[in-house]
């Protein structure tokens, strides 16, 4: 090989004992050991069952499911797996939507330059308007959006558990590189 890219595979970590590691489905499995697990099996296609990840191999995973007990299901029968990552907040969706709410009653709120003095409802001028009720808003649909949290959830590739790694020509795993962009 190389000089070159032997540096370059050394610096990323894509030596061979790494990808087998990577590629490998007992050590898949293993690291989702005790989690949160949601998956769907072909004989309820619509049916999405909730348990705890017990064990698994690539032939057959067993989840602990509440009130049924433990369940082994071979993969091939699974269509979908996916493992709890914890919660996600939605603070920026509650800014979004407090700040369109407080625009609009920035629009339809009084203005007048002269009484505005001697009152707090009315707004001097309408941008003082869209400003204070624009910003109040926010803050406060921030603050509800904060509260309001949801599962997430990271698929689990079914695939590399049902097919065994093999390599071409016989030297090792093949090398596959991927990325994953989460917002």
């Amino acid at each position: 090989m190389n000089p070159r890219v032997s540096c370059l595979v050394a610096a990323l970590g894509l030596g061979p004992a790494t990808m087998a590691a990577a590629q490998d489905a007992p050590a898949t499995l293993a690291r989702y050991q005790g989690a949160q697990a949601r998956f769907v099996w072909t004989t309820e296609p619509g049916s999405v069952k909730r348990g705890t990840l017990v064990r698994g191999d690539g032939t057959s995973i067993t989840f602990a499911l509440p009130g049924e007990g433990e369940v082994t299901l071979p993969t091939t029968s699974l269509s979908r797996l996916d493992v709890f990552a914890g919660k996600k907040r939605h603070t920026w969706h509650g800014l979004a939507a407090g700040l369109a709410v407080g625009v609009a009653l920035g629009f339809t709120s009084k203005v007048d330059s002269v009484a505005c003095k001697d009152s707090y409802t009315t707004a001097c001028s309408r941008g003082e308007a869209l400003a204070t009720y624009g910003a109040g808003g926010a803050l406060v649909g921030a603050l509800v959006g904060t509260f309001i949290q949801s599962d997430r959830w990271t698929p689990v590739a079914l695939g590399t558990l049902r097919t065994p790694v093999t390599s071409a020509g016989g030297k090792g795993p093949p090398l596959r590189l991927g990325v994953t962009f989460r917002f």
